[in-house]
């Protein structure tokens, strides 16, 4: 017998994926090279505030330190590109 599959039960493993993804590119990259994307691949295109919140909750999540969260969200682009950015 197969279990019902809830928006619930999909939200939660998208979540435990994206948090797996991002324990392992922080395992392999270190937070110094990681940025974080406004540009998204589903409709409507371009910022989107779950993306961050989501982004920002397995951070948290994985005990990664404020100073870390915030290379990763501006502080790393602005090294890299030499441009201001505030973060939401």
């Amino acid at each position: 017998m197969r279990e019902a599959v809830t928006a619930g039960a999909i939200a939660k493993v998208l979540h435990e994926s994206q948090r797996q993804m991002i324990a392992r590119a922080l395992k392999v990259l270190g937070p110094e090279r990681l940025l974080f994307g406004t540009d998204s691949s589903f409709f409507p295109r371009g910022w989107h505030r779950a993306v961050y919140t989501q982004q920002r909750t397995a951070l948290v999540s994985l005990g990664v330190p404020e100073s870390q969260q915030s290379a990763i969200f501006a502080g790393n682009f602005e090294r890299v590109f030499g441009a201001v950015v505030s973060e939401p």
